[in-house]
């Protein structure tokens, strides 16, 4: 078997090499948001969004501002149930990697 098969057969298992530690944490945390709705249900989302944007799932799960605007162009306002979720994720991954960071929280009135 080749390189490109091994490739593809990887890809087919979900197995996607990440070139950075927060790709890798932006993926996981948009996989897991969307993953809330059920599995059949992610994967028709995530299948959906990729097929009319013309990307992987790694391509569009690992840059925060395609992803963002991807599920407001399928879901209008139900995209904020998903990216609240996610948001949440990466918090919790910021704090695990430095524990000491602090955040100040804009009221927006």
């Amino acid at each position: 078997m080749q390189f490109q098969q091994y490739s593809n057969v990887l890809d087919e298992l979900g197995y996607f090499p990440l070139s950075s530690k927060s790709e890798a944490i932006l993926y996981d945390a948009a996989k897991k948001s969307i993953e809330r709705l059920g599995g059949s249900a992610s994967k028709a989302l995530l299948d959906h969004i990729c097929s009319i944007n013309g990307l992987s799932e790694k391509e569009l799960l690992t840059n925060y501002d395609l992803f963002e605007k991807s599920l407001y162009r399928v879901l209008r306002k139900g995209a904020e149930v998903i990216l609240h979720y996610l948001k949440r994720e990466l918090l919790v991954q910021a704090i695990l990697i430095d524990p000491n960071m602090t955040f100040v929280i804009h009221d927006s009135q």
